[in-house]
């Protein structure tokens, strides 16, 4: 430790630069003059450290600003002496310029690059993007950095309800499972009719199958080949979907037996009875048209209390019929289609209008030779009404 040279009263002497030397005055160097003065005032002093004597700065005299120095410390150097202090950067983020990249020594003002940690796991963020951050692991600084991430929407569903399910994995590790997990509200599957199986949620896509309520039926029936025409019907009864199936009925045979002799169809159960198909047929081959519901269950009604030749003869004596005023041709083609169910030839009808030509009444050619033909009484027997 050097010793400096000092004066108390008029002893000289040399005491420990350490000391207390506020009550001594001490031979130094300003600018080039020597003298004794306080040694608050003093420029360099004379010191002796071991055998070596010389000049030297006891109270160093440092500039307020420190220069930037390096990436550790900061730098001055005393006035005086020149001597090199130094003191370590104390870093801490800052507001504008390059503190997106840099933190800041507040004493010197040098910047430094962020140091930046790997990012963390991703969060579930906002309803559109995932987030995570990092801090700058320098010591004071604490500058966060976030990045973001779009959510990829995958449905999630039930059979009733939907949501959208963030599928992103969950970290930031390559192949990691999981997911972030992030969902939507719960919503209702809106149903709409796709095709004849399933019905399509258009939110969602989600498949469902229809859910069939039960049968009715489009009533319509004929007198050749099926007696059941039309379809069945039924309708899917999922709220939205409302999705129709329509096949065609279904016969079940002939069934039971008298006026109740009928044809049913297995899946609608729509029925039509003998005296009703009888009913029609006469409407459509005597009178040439179709007959309304309330025609068709009156004769029905009619019917069940008498027989078919009483039914014809109702037919042909009618209004309708003898308002037509049809020729014996016209006449002829109409008892067979009535009585034989059958389109006759040329020849055929020739026969009968050759008959009523002859002066054959029209009652007695119906009478005696069309009711008692077996085609018309197979006829009546095979839909269960009295010949």
């Amino acid at each position: 430790m050097a010793l400096i040279l000092v004066k108390h009263q008029n002893s000289l002497g040399w005491r420990d630069e350490i000391a207390n030397l506020n009550d001594y005055i001490v031979l130094n160097k300003v600018n080039g003059n020597i003298g004794f003065s306080a040694i608050g005032n003093q420029g360099l002093c004379l010191c002796k450290d071991g055998n070596n004597i010389g000049w030297r700065c006891v109270l160093h005299q440092y500039p307020s600003t420190w220069g930037q120095g390096d990436i550790t410390n900061h730098h001055r150097n005393c006035v005086r002496c020149n001597v090199l202090q130094t003191q370590a950067h104390t870093w801490v983020n800052f507001t504008g310029g390059t503190s997106a990249t840099n933190h800041r020594c507040p004493t010197c003002l040098r910047e430094a690059a962020h140091s930046w940690p790997a990012y963390g796991n991703w969060t579930q963020g906002d309803a559109t993007n995932h987030t995570r951050s990092r801090t700058c692991s320098t010591t004071g600084c604490n500058q966060n950095q976030s990045e973001t991430l779009a959510h990829v929407w995958q449905w999630d569903t039930t059979a009733t309800q939907h949501r959208q399910l963030c599928g992103t994995a969950a970290n930031n590790s390559a192949g990691t499972a999981g997911r972030c997990a992030r969902a939507t509200a719960w919503a209702n599957h809106t149903w709409a009719n796709l095709d004849a199986t399933n019905h399509r949620c258009p939110t969602c896509l989600r498949l469902a199958a229809h859910t069939w309520g039960a049968w009715s039926n489009t009533s319509s029936w004929s007198n050749s080949g099926f007696y059941l025409v039309g379809t069945c019907r039924r309708v899917c009864s999922t709220s939205g979907c409302a999705r129709p199936d329509t096949p065609g009925h279904t016969e079940s045979g002939w069934e039971n037996s008298g006026n109740d002799r009928r044809i049913r169809c297995t899946r609608c159960n729509l029925i039509i009875r003998g005296r009703s198909i009888i009913a029609r047929h006469c409407y459509k081959t005597i009178l040439g048209r179709d007959c309304a519901v309330q025609e068709q269950d009156y004769w029905t009604g009619y019917i069940a209390g008498a027989n078919a030749r009483d039914l014809y003869n109702a037919f042909f004596l009618s209004a309708e019929f003898v308002n037509a005023n049809y020729n014996n041709t016209e006449f002829a083609r109409r008892c067979y289609r009535a009585y034989g169910n059958y389109e006759p030839s040329a020849s055929e009808v020739n026969t009968y209008v050759n008959i009523l030509n002859s002066g054959t009444s029209r009652d007695r050619v119906r009478s005696d030779y069309f009711a008692p033909w077996g085609t018309f009484i197979n006829f009546c027997t095979h839909h269960g009404v009295p010949h």
